[in-house]
């Protein structure tokens, strides 16, 4: 849930503003620019994903391979498609006239809608965990959750 908060993709068309001609008069193909655009939330957010991945097996004490090898591969999983689904929409629904920057960035359509389609995603694990109560701490159980909530990613 907190990888999608603010994904800087999702806003990354919107902070060129009306100056977005300069970026699509370069000579630098589109696929580049996206990539790259892409990319930096990627980065942004990948040495939070690979210490919360140290970090939060070793506090709940799970030593179990299999949940926290599928967590990581969720959490990385999660990272991309939040990356790449920002991006995508925020070129449909890009806010070039702004006068402020906190127009573009947290005013924005496109941050609403990424934000809205990642807390229906995280509700889907919060819900189970309700549902299941104390069978939660059983490592089949902990397990089959990642794997429901990786299938549901893809």
């Amino acid at each position: 849930m907190m990888i999608g908060t603010a994904i800087p993709s999702s806003v990354s068309t919107n902070v060129e503003g009306e100056k977005n001609y300069i970026v699509k008069s370069l000579p630098i193909p589109f696929k580049t620019i996206a990539l790259s655009k892409i990319m930096f939330s990627i980065v942004l957010y990948l040495p939070f994903v690979i210490v919360s991945n140290i970090l939060f097996p070793a506090l709940l004490g799970i030593n179990n391979f299999l949940i926290i090898s599928l967590s990581a591969l969720l959490q990385l999983i999660t990272l991309i498609e939040n990356s790449l689904l920002g991006f995508l929409i925020n070129l449909r629904f890009h806010n070039l006239k702004w006068i402020n920057i906190t127009q573009a960035v947290k005013q924005s359509l496109s941050t609403f809608i990424c934000l809205i389609i990642n807390f229906a995603i995280a509700i889907i694990p919060l819900i189970t965990g309700f549902i299941l109560g104390e069978k939660l701490y059983n490592n089949l159980v902990l397990t089959l959750i990642i794997l429901i909530s990786t299938l549901f990613t893809f």
